[in-house]
Parts: C-alpha cells; structure tokens; sequence
C-alpha cells in the first residue's frame, strides 16, 4: 500500500515538475521537494520509525526571537557524553524527517561510527544559506549555533568533534555554517552543492576541512556552474561557480598547500567516481572532491526520490561511509 502511494506521489512530483511553468518565486529545489517531503508525507509520527539506526531518537526544540525551531537528534546504543555530532541539512523543499531515508541510513552509519546526528528542520523547508535568492529575515546560522551551544552545555557533544553536511540547499548551507562558524565546525560536506557566486565574499577566519560530492549530470546545480534550478522552470535561484571554481575557492580560503593526489574509487562500467585529495590528510586544510561522472543532484549511495529523467542518477558509492571516515579524522 506505501508503495502504491510512494508511486504516486512521484507521479504527480514529476508532472508538477515538468508542467508548472508557470510558477514564479519558487525554489527549484523546493519544486523537487528532495525526498523529505516524500518521507514526511509517508511517515506517521506516532507509528513509523523514520530512521534505520537502532539508537533513539529525540524531538527537541528552542524559541529563537519567537519562533519555535525543531530538530531531530539521534544518539547510538551505548550513547555517552562527549560525542562527535553530525548536522545532517536537508535540501530545499526537504524535511528533517525525511533525511536519513534519503540519504540511505546516515544513522546506520553513526552507530558504526559512534557519532550522534542533529537533523534540523529548516523554516518553510529552506535554509538561508547566504545566497541573494534566499535571503530572508531567518538567522539560520544563529540557530546552529545555539543547537551545538546546548548539546555541549548538555554534555552531548565534544567541542572539539562536531560536524556539518548537507544536500543542495543543505550543501550550500553547510559551507555557509564554515564560513561564518569557523571555530565550531571542524569539517563539512557537501553534496550537489558546488558553490554559491554570493559565498566568494565569505571566507572563513580559519581553515574548516571540506569535502565535495558532485555529480557531472546534475540538473540543478550545473557541474560547470550556471543557473541554479531546473531550466524548465521559469525560476532563478541564483548563480553556482563550477565545481573546480569551488574547489578553488576552499583551496584558496583554507591556504591549502601545492600538491594533490587522485585516484579512481569506483567505475561499474555505467558510472564512475575520482577522489581528489588536496592537503595533507586529516589536516584542517585538507580538501577533498569526489567528482561523480554520470552523477545527478542525489546523495551517493542514498533514495533515488524522483526519476532519473528528473534529477538524474543516483551513484552507488556510499556516501555515508566515506564522509564519516572523513569526519572522524578531524577535529578542532
């Protein structure tokens, strides 16, 4: 029966996607409604577990200048004081809710990795991720900011180990949080997000370790950089540098050293990926790219939420693993 429905809600997502042209002021990204949408519509509060770790998950919230802001957080079994913690941003259009299905069970990941995970839900299903197209009166980074002021206050987290990655918007907002949180965030991860024309403006005052998943196919953020958004839609959601402009930018901004390594980490014969390590390994300067060849705006490893006409395809390489083991060889 959810699957019937799951259908069809990907059968009207792509009609809607492909005939609402004449939809002014909305977010591509929120046209595409990144699979959150999709988990929270198929997801009972009270009944279903929206997450594929066998840790607990809490709802928490805080008033922020009057507005009541939610996240989500996840602890492992065996959860202590003092962990490393992972903000997991979901695309525009997405839900907190619906981020570990779409990443393919980044919670899975954690217990693994002995992390907790914070999924924040942004307001109207967008963060402020610094670029002009989604400027509003939200303070979304003082939000982050006062979720990690608690989980360290709480004794949740460790100062020295907290983490952010996101997809698209959630991509972009992950390197905003860098730039503007420098001294909180040990690395970040970004995903179908390269970088924002806006963000040039946005250096961080020091080094955050940062590592790029990127698809060449991807429909909305352009591998070569360009409109943000589905050019079927009469929409503009700004401007995206390509992706070795983005690489370029945290090279520069990181004062990442000459020299890089490369290597091939997958090729099925249908799809292939390279990793480029910029920096000395586990270095707060480190840079690393995962150029995805044949790769669309979704999560490697993660839910192909709508069909690959749309979005493009999803990549086999696990993601979840790859960032995690990225993460857990940096800190502050």
């Amino acid at each position: 029966m959810q699957i019937n429905l799951f259908l069809a809600i990907l059968a009207v997502a792509t009609a809607v996607l492909l005939c609402a042209r004449t939809v002014k002021g909305q977010a591509a990204e929120n046209r595409i409604a990144l699979a959150g949408t999709f988990g929270g519509a198929l997801t009972n509060k009270a009944r279903i577990k929206f997450w594929s770790g066998e840790g607990s998950m809490t709802e928490e919230s805080m008033d922020m200048s009057g507005t009541k802001r939610q996240y989500y957080l996840y602890k492992p079994p065996g959860a202590r004081q003092g962990m490393p913690v992972v903000f997991a941003l979901h695309g525009g259009g997405g839900t907190a809710r619906g981020m570990d299905r779409l990443c393919g069970g980044i919670t899975s990941t954690a217990d693994r990795y002995g992390f907790a995970v914070v999924f924040p839900q942004g307001l109207k299903h967008h963060w402020n991720d610094g670029r002009d197209a989604n400027a509003r009166d939200v303070d979304d980074v003082a939000f982050i900011s006062n979720v990690t002021d608690r989980l360290i206050a709480n004794g949740t987290a460790d100062r020295k180990r907290i983490y952010a990655t996101g997809i698209s918007n959630g991509g972009f907002f992950s390197q905003y949080l860098a730039s503007k949180l420098s001294d909180r965030f040990a690395a970040v991860a970004s995903v179908a997000a390269s970088l924002a024309a806006e963000a040039t403006e946005n250096k961080s005052e020091q080094p955050v370790a940062i590592a790029f998943f990127l698809g060449t196919k991807d429909p909305i953020v352009p591998f070569q950089g360009g409109t943000i958004g589905f050019k079927s839609l009469s929409v503009d959601r700004g401007k995206a540098l390509s992706a070795n402009q983005a690489i370029s930018f945290w090279l520069a901004n990181n004062h990442t050293a000459a020299g890089s390594i490369t290597e091939k980490v997958l090729d099925d014969g249908k799809m292939s990926v390279s990793k480029t390590d910029y920096g000395e390994p586990g270095s707060r300067s480190e840079v690393v790219f995962y150029q995805i060849n044949g790769g669309g705006h979704t999560w490697p490893g993660g839910l192909q939420y709508l069909p690959p006409t749309v979005i493009g395809r999803v990549c086999p390489l696990n993601a979840n693993d790859l960032i995690f083991d990225f993460f857990s060889h940096h800190s502050l």
